[in-house]
């Protein structure tokens, strides 16, 4: 089986046809793919860091009945805010 393409453009040509298409370069896709794997990498550090600040705010909380008993009201608010991140 063969399969024919026909002749190939010259690389000016080449260009010039994707962008008469409208279709994103491949730059743009490098720098999506960038700015995606930047939000991304930010992101799982500062969820871990609210993680360990919830995780904190647990210990004084009294959970020996169910459900956990705080004194302040103010630091259930914060641990249930913290939790969600």
């Amino acid at each position: 089986m063969r399969l024919d393409f026909g002749p190939a453009l010259p690389a000016s040509a080449a260009g010039t046809a994707s962008a008469e298409r409208g279709t994103p370069s491949c730059s743009a896709w490098r720098t999506a793919g960038w700015v995606t794997a930047g939000v991304g990498g930010s992101a799982l550090p500062a969820s871990g860091i609210a993680g360990l600040f919830a995780w904190n705010e647990l210990g004084d909380f009294d959970c020996s009945s169910d459900p956990c008993v705080a004194a302040d009201p103010a630091a259930l608010d914060s641990y249930d805010t913290l939790r969600t991140l």
